[in-house]
């Protein structure tokens, strides 16, 4: 993987340009542009701004595609286009679009510092329980790569873009109770969640769930059905817990507990479907 060039005019603008330079990527492969009989032809994708490519290292691929790029971006762009110090090198990891990939374990992770800075954005926003337009606009941008990453977030997510689009132009506006739950769920996911190596059988098309759940949440407890296996669970809320959730500024929202209820089936059925699967990934579907 490659992701070489820079543009430091409008967006709007380079996107022609862009695409066209990925049309001449495409319309080509190392038989077009060397005696190869490889037919199969270059990948190109540019986003915004940069270009990034995907070859195997196979017969010499990547050095040609690396230089049929740059021939495309001459032809389109003329020749004082290349710019050496935006060309990075091929690797198998690479920090592109804002994630960091890994094309031999075939996995995706959001970088550190960005669920740093997220992390920090979010609590500083629940603290304050208002927010303006650009403060919006700035945690909805960090929280990006988290809805894209887990497919589960993305209804927190445009919850929240709901309220932002909403909010005036000038001034802060209140959390709604809605958007304040969402704002903690994400604050749970970044302290907490597993953000490395996510397997990038999770993007694109849905695979087909190996294991269907149905569960729910409520002020009393937590309940699980495993119809496959004829199992359920079924777990009442202590004093404790029950305390918290009337508390009026309680961090055990329904989200919360949602997201405890698969929680639960993991670890009470998780090591058996590890051993089904021989440590493969398993696909899950929850129907609440």
């Amino acid at each position: 993987m490659a992701a070489p060039f820079g543009w430091a005019g409008s967006p709007p603008c380079y996107a022609l340009f862009g695409r066209a330079i990925s049309w001449l990527m495409a319309a080509n492969s190392p038989a077009t542009v060397s005696e190869s009989e490889d037919i199969e032809p270059f990948f190109a994708y540019e986003w915004v701004d940069d270009h990034i490519l995907v070859e195997p290292d196979v017969d010499g691929r990547l050095q040609l595609s690396e230089a049929t790029l740059r021939h495309a971006m001459l032809a389109v762009l003329g020749p004082r286009s290349i710019n050496e110090s935006k060309f990075s090198s091929w690797s198998s990891q690479l920090v592109a679009l804002g994630l960091l990939w890994n094309t031999l374990r075939r996995t995706v992770s959001i970088p550190q510092d960005k669920i740093a800075k997220a992390l920090k954005r979010v609590m500083e926003l629940v603290e304050r329980k208002t927010a303006s337009k650009t403060e919006f606009h700035q945690v909805l941008g960090s929280l990006r790569h988290i809805s894209l990453c887990l497919p589960t977030a993305r209804p927190f997510y445009q919850r929240l873009q709901r309220q932002c689009t909403s909010a005036p132009r000038f001034g802060r506006v209140r959390l709604s109770d809605g958007a304040k739950d969402d704002v903690i769920w994400f604050r749970h996911i970044l302290q907490h969640g597993c953000l490395a190596e996510l397997p990038l059988s999770m993007f694109g098309s849905i695979p087909a769930p190996d294991v269907e759940l149905f569960m729910d949440a409520s002020n009393e407890g937590l309940a699980v059905l495993n119809p496959a296996m004829d199992q359920f669970i079924q777990l009442k809320f202590d004093k404790d817990e029950l305390a918290s959730i009337n508390q009026a500024d309680s961090e055990f929202s329904i989200n919360v507990r949602e997201h405890l209820c698969m929680a639960l089936a993991i670890w009470v059925w998780g090591p058996m479907w590890n051993n089904q699967a021989n440590g493969s990934l398993i696909q899950h579907q929850v129907l609440e």
